[in-house]
Order: structure tokens, then sequence, then C-alpha cells
């Protein structure tokens, strides 16, 4: 009945992957760095390692929440809340509780303070990534 997806990088490619099971609430942590409005992914590698980065960098892991919305969607699921530390965002299959409403990313996006901290001395994270040689894959 629950799903709570924590890895500290490929957790996009992993929920996507995951077929054979349909719990009826995912708990996923995502990347408050990406901010409330960009739709993005770090790309899949088996071999990804966040401790292998250094500085600014540790922060290029996971997806940020809209990605995971729109994933979410595309498999069932609602976004219902996220946590107060702007960490993990709560999903519901759509077929649980109706009564309980979907909340866009933006209104339930919330910054992890370390996060916000480091965006405000880096700006747009995407351009920072992309000049770092750190790719990310936007999600529709």
């Amino acid at each position: 009945d629950l799903l709570s997806l924590d890895v500290d990088g490929p957790d996009y490619w992993i929920w996507e992957a995951l077929t054979e099971c349909a719990p009826r609430v995912v708990v996923v942590e995502y990347n408050s760095t990406f901010g409330p409005t960009a739709s993005v992914t770090i790309p899949y590698r088996r071999e990804f390692d966040r401790r292998a980065l250094e500085g600014h960098d540790r922060l290029y892991f996971g997806a940020s929440l809209t990605a995971l919305a729109r994933l979410g969607a595309r498999k069932g699921y609602r976004l219902i809340a996220t946590d107060r530390s702007g960490t993990n965002a709560v999903f519901l299959r759509a077929d649980v509780a109706p009564e309980i409403p979907e909340v866009e990313p933006g209104r339930a996006f919330r910054w992890l303070a370390k996060h916000r901290s480091v965006v405000n001395k880096i700006g747009d994270p995407v351009a920072y990534f992309a000049q770092r040689g750190l790719e990310l894959v936007t999600v529709e």
C-alpha cells in the first residue's frame, strides 16, 4: 500500500520503471534545488553516485517536484502534499480517497532551507548544472 522512494539519484527513473505494483500511496523525495517550476530530472546512469560530487555539484540529484508530478499523473497518481522540510512529495493513486484534492506543484512546493541558500548563490540551477557539464532531462 505504501512505496517510499529516496535514493538520492535516479528516483524518477525507478518510479517510472515500477510497473508490477501500484501502491495506494507513493512518497518520493524531490530536489527543491530545481525550484517550483522546472520540470527536470538527472539522466539515468546506473553508476550514479552523488557522494562522488563536490561543492554545489552535490545538489545534482533526483528530480524536481514538477517532473515527479507529471510522471505521477501519467502513472495514475495525483500530488496531494509535500512535507514541511521541502524534501518529500506525497502522491495518491487516482482511485483512492477521491475527496482529497490534487495540488499543483507550484502550490505544494517548499524549499529545503540549504537548497534555497545555495540557489541564492548560484542563480538558475538548470543553467548552473549545464555550465558544469551536468546534464538534465526535461520532463514533459
